[in-house]
């Protein structure tokens, strides 16, 4: 598939897009929203996430990765299914010879996508790619909001 898969890890969900196409006509590819098995032990957690980001990144084939950090909290879901999340995601990426960049919440910047100050980077990704089929979520949005900001930056 190529393009750019981008990801927002959550203590419940790992979610993702890809986006391909250029900075002035952006096509999203594919998006969706993975929820975590419940009530998990800290090696299946493991085994389930690398298999799953595994399996995304087999049907994406991305030429880059691009994931968003979270803001830390201390929480113990985050610490250990985001962080471990991302650290199974850079690892895949790099035995498969792919970069993986991350962006942090200051990275997003309504300067940064070439929008005014009274506007919303939530509603420009919308309106770039609305109407769009279930699941289109925040989460989904701030990781194809980090592919369109790599996009804008390459």
């Amino acid at each position: 598939m190529g393009g750019i898969c981008a990801f927002k890890l959550v203590p419940k969900a790992i979610n993702f897009a890809t986006i391909g196409g250029t900075i002035d006509q952006p096509c999203l590819l594919r998006k969706e929203t993975i929820l975590l098995p419940a009530d998990q032990t800290s090696s299946e957690y493991v085994a389930w996430a690398e298999t799953q980001i595994g399996l995304i990144l087999n049907a994406e084939n991305p030429d880059l990765i691009v994931f968003k950090l979270p803001s830390p909290t201390g929480a113990f879901d985050q610490i250990f299914k985001v962080y471990f999340g991302l650290a199974i995601l850079v690892l895949d990426a790099a035995k498969r010879g792919i970069e993986a960049k991350h962006y942090a919440a200051q990275s997003l910047r309504k300067k940064a996508f070439g929008i005014g100050p009274e506007d919303d980077i939530d509603d420009y990704v919308r309106e770039l790619f609305d109407p769009q089929d279930k699941p289109w979520n925040k989460d989904i949005r701030e990781a194809a909001s980090c592919a369109l900001l790599e996009m804008r930056r390459g």
